[in-house]
């Protein structure tokens, strides 16, 4: 196990153990290691929440959206300023970055909001420009369970069933299921100042939920059914006795939310560039 593992294995044990200063300290030697790595400035940040240190979370969640704006990914930016003006409705460079997203919104011509554009044209460094990011697969998070094992999660999945604009997830939801898309489109959406923002779209295989499931935070998107639906939710407790069982699991989640490439609960279908 290397050093960078370590850390983020010291770090998940303290932050579950509410050890705060211990796992704030993992994080921080992770950013010597990876100081450009924005998933580690937005968990200080949430950790520098936890311990009511309103300025230093605003602070590290101003340097992960500079490191996702260089690397092409304005909507996952563009989240990280709504949650600063959650901590600081005041903050101007915040709104001024949110401002500038309304303003492409509304130069757009014709048809809805689509994903934001970064001014630099930075191709994404796990996907071939014009390719869809690596999706949150269900193939690849329990690709270690035998057939047995999936069906029993199958039956102890509910399944539910959505008809067209039907909403599945509300943005600011909280809850810590692991949902899986069985059947039909799912419409990812923010909502910025009135204007509706497109994220992407979800389709059969996709998995959404895991951030919510890892760190507690309310949902970040609107989820709704662009098509009739089917969707398996795993709930938080059915997901934890799996991964007692299956350790890989967990780990496979961090992947996810630690991906450079990965929209922050949500599949992006097309790179974003300029």
């Amino acid at each position: 196990m290397d050093t960078k593992e370590k850390l983020w294995n010291l770090f998940f044990a303290n932050l579950d153990n509410e050890h705060f200063p211990q796992a704030l300290e993992a994080l921080k030697q992770l950013s010597g290691i990876e100081p450009h790595n924005p998933q580690i400035y937005l968990r200080l940040g949430d950790l520098y929440q936890k311990t009511h240190e309103s300025d230093k979370a605003v602070s590290s969640y101003f340097e992960a959206a500079a490191i996702l704006e260089e690397e092409g990914f304005c909507n996952k930016a563009l989240a990280l300023h709504k949650m600063i003006l959650r901590i600081e409705p005041g903050n101007e460079p915040a709104r001024d970055k949110i401002n500038k997203a309304v303003d492409e919104i509304k130069s757009l011509s014709g048809g809805p909001a689509g994903p934001l554009r970064c001014e630099a044209s930075k191709a994404g460094k796990h996907s071939a420009p014009g390719q869809p990011a690596p999706p949150h697969s269900e193939i690849s998070l329990f690709e270690s369970l035998s057939k047995s094992e999936m069906d029993e999660l199958n039956s102890k999945a509910e399944k539910l069933i959505f008809s067209e604009n039907s909403t599945i997830v509300n943005e600011g939801d909280t809850g810590n299921s692991l949902y899986i898309v069985k059947k039909g489109i799912l419409m990812v959406v923010t909502h910025i100042m009135g204007e509706t923002v497109e994220l992407g779209k979800l389709s059969e295989g996709d998995i959404f939920g895991e951030i919510a499931f890892l760190t507690g935070r309310p949902r970040t998107a609107s989820i709704t059914a662009a098509t009739n639906a089917e969707v398996m939710e795993i709930k938080e407790h059915v997901l934890k006795e799996l991964i007692s069982k299956h350790p890989k699991i967990n780990n496979m989640l961090r992947g996810f939310y630690e991906s450079r490439v990965q929209e922050t609960i949500h599949k992006i279908k097309g790179h974003l560039t300029a």
